[in-house]
């Protein structure tokens, strides 16, 4: 098992709202903007993404991922919420290793 930490930032979109996070299409935990959440993940797991409604976040590689990283989960600002609904099924929330 390797053990990660999962930072969740206080972005514009999905302020109020918590994100599902999937490892390997498998639901693991749910979290919230703001919070930081240290878990443990099977040595073989291959990918994670977040998951709000239908819309889903970019799908991260696990296969560079230590035991000890940090990974962020991080929303950027969109000048047109309603274009994700009409033109992209992404959400504008990305997973990325933590870059201090």
């Amino acid at each position: 098992m390797r053990e990660i930490t999962i930072i969740r930032n206080k972005g514009y979109y999905g302020r109020f709202r918590k994100i599902k996070i999937f490892i390997d299409r498998k639901f693991f935990i749910k979290i919230k903007p703001g919070e930081t959440i240290t878990i443990k993940i099977p040595d073989n797991s291959k990918q994670m993404y977040g998951r709000m409604d239908f819309l889903k976040t970019n799908k991260f590689s696990l296969n560079n991922v230590e035991h000890g990283d940090r990974l962020e989960v991080k929303a950027w600002f969109t000048p047109n919420p309603l274009g994700l609904f009409f033109g992209s099924l992404t959400l504008p929330i990305r997973i990325e290793k933590y870059k201090q």
